[in-house]
């Protein structure tokens, strides 16, 4: 965007509408965004502890979102994550 300036986008704003408030959204990127953005701001620990518990949530059959053919809500992906971010 420019000197001093960042922007960190999932990129998947407009898709999905159709399970907007029904607790099926894959919160994967966004949360990799936020590493990024962590990273960016010079708080690797952080970033590297949200993207550990998101690539071990991803790693297990109960981690996956129904877009990747799981059947895991967004509530129950997001509890991995943060049983993962805890545990560490």
């Amino acid at each position: 965007v420019g000197e001093g300036t960042a922007v960190f986008e999932q990129g998947a704003r407009h898709v999905m509408r159709n399970i907007a408030g029904k607790n099926l959204a894959n919160p994967t990127s966004m949360l990799l965004c936020t590493a990024m953005m962590l990273r960016h701001l010079q708080f690797p620990s952080y970033a590297d502890r949200i993207e550990n518990a998101v690539f071990s949530t991803i790693k297990t059959p109960q981690g996956h979102t129904q877009d990747v053919g799981g059947d895991a809500t967004m509530d129950e992906y997001m509890e991995q994550v943060i049983r993962h971010i805890e545990s560490n």
